[in-house]
C-alpha cells in the first residue's frame, strides 16, 4: 500500500448451490491504515452497501462489486522483525 492513494478491492460472491440463496450479505474488514469510500456493484450502482438489506442470489449466478478505500497519508509499512 502507498501512503495517500487510493486502492479498489473487488469482491465476488457466488451461488454453488442448488436453490436460491436468500439475505445474502457480505462483510469484509478493512486492513488497519485504510478508510472506506465507496462501493459499486456490476452495474455501477452502490445497492449492496447504500441499504444495508441483504440480497437473494439464484442458484448458478454471482454478482461482483468493487469496494475503494484510501490508505491514511501518515501510513507507513513496518517489516515484521522475528
Amino acid at each position: 500500500m502507498l501512503a495517500g492513494t487510493q486502492l479498489t478491492y473487488t469482491l465476488t460472491v457466488v451461488n454453488h448451490g442448488p436453490a436460491t440463496a436468500t439475505n445474502v450479505a457480505v462483510a469484509d474488514t478493512l486492513p488497519a491504515g485504510v478508510a472506506y469510500l465507496s462501493d459499486t456493484d456490476a452495474a455501477g450502482e452502490s445497492r449492496w452497501h447504500a441499504d444495508l438489506r441483504p440480497r437473494d442470489l439464484p442458484s448458478g449466478k454471482s454478482t461482483s462489486f468493487r469496494v475503494v478505500v484510501a490508505v491514511d497519508p501518515a501510513f507507513s509499512r513496518r517489516a515484521a522483525t522475528p
